[in-house]
């Protein structure tokens, strides 16, 4: 049996995004009777029964565990241009996953999924296949088949989503600011992920206390994802992969850079026209610039039902499928 090894990071500090696409793509591979591993430098809280080590630390390790595999997936922004090397010369086909351009690669197969990526594009490489744009956007399961958004005519529900950590507090910021300013009219629901520090869900559970126009959302797998997004009036949400998913669905979406590696996700999608911008985490007019987008959300549901329409027409589900498949002929050859 061919063997896929994902090589990756994640944990409390810089979120689950890259280990979650990295998923997305397993799950398709092993529906074609690959096996897949995952080797991963994060910390306690990553739970999954994956390898866990510092490979950018320990390369010689690394080597060991790769050596066999027939695709190797690398999906991160530290590792080292040894690590890079290793994986390139090693797996019968490397893939390299950057969203945030940071390399030439030698050989390969390069995947951005990054909207109107094509023109950022230097294809000077024959050595190496390109997948850009939005035709390879990869999502979770949950989020390949979706029923039609029903856009209401007034706000019902806003919610509020920063990743699997939000180590920068930035729901409890947003939740107070909602509830300062919207009605209890509106329904304020927050995703509480599985690592968010102790404090910062105590300080959620204060606000939510006695407040039955708030609720808080723990443990969200992919389906309960979507049936939120679906449900949604206005997500409030960071950057990175979620504002794909939020695409597929066509829920009018504000976004907020939490961190650096969000801003081409966030540029190529306000180009595109489906996300609100509000600006960075620590910029003093974003939360103010929030309530002024929620504001025009509330009060245009014309323009509501054009955010998902925009949405919807660049993501179709069928990106993970066109991934795995140019990546399958390269062992062809």
């Amino acid at each position: 049996m061919m063997e896929v090894v994902f090589v990756t990071d994640g944990g409390s500090k810089s979120g689950m995004g890259h280990i979650t696409r990295c998923q997305s793509l397993s799950s398709a591979f092993k529906e074609r009777n690959l096996k897949c591993r995952f080797i991963i430098n994060g910390d306690a809280t990553i739970q999954e029964s994956f390898k866990k080590y510092n490979w950018n630390e320990n390369l010689t390790q690394l080597i060991l565990d790769i050596k066999n595999a027939d695709i190797v997936v690398l999906d991160s922004l530290s590792a080292n241009i040894n690590v890079i090397e290793e994986i390139t010369k090693i797996a019968r086909v490397p893939v390299f996953v950057d969203d945030y351009r940071r390399l030439h690669y030698r050989r390969g197969v390069v995947i951005d999924w990054t909207p109107f990526v094509e023109d950022e594009y230097k294809l000077s490489n024959s050595e190496c296949t390109y997948l850009l744009g939005c035709n390879y956007i990869s999502l979770r399961d949950a989020f390949l088949n979706i029923p039609d958004k029903k856009i209401n005519q007034q706000v019902v529900e806003i919610a509020i989503t920063m990743g699997g950590s939000d180590p920068r507090n930035i729901c409890s910021k947003l939740l107070d600011l909602l509830l300062s300013q919207l009605p209890n009219s509106i329904i304020k629901t927050v995703v509480v992920g599985q690592n968010f520090a102790i404090e910062n869900v105590n300080e959620l559970k204060r606000l939510a206390e006695n407040n039955f126009s708030v609720k808080l959302e723990y443990d969200c797998d992919s389906g309960k994802m979507a049936e939120l997004f679906l449900k949604a009036d206005i997500v409030i949400s960071a950057g990175g992969q979620t504002l794909y998913e939020l695409a597929r669905i066509g829920t009018p979406t504000i976004a907020i850079l939490t961190f650096d590696n969000q801003k081409f996700d966030i540029e190529g999608w306000e180009s595109a026209g489906f996300i609100e911008y509000a600006g960075a985490w620590d910029e003093i007019a974003t939360f103010g610039n929030v309530l002024n987008r929620v504001a025009k959300f509330i009060q245009n549901v014309e323009l509501r039902e054009e955010k998902k329409k925009v949405g919807r027409s660049y993501v179709d589900g069928m990106g993970t499928k066109r991934i795995i498949d140019s990546i399958l002929s390269q062992l062809e050859k």
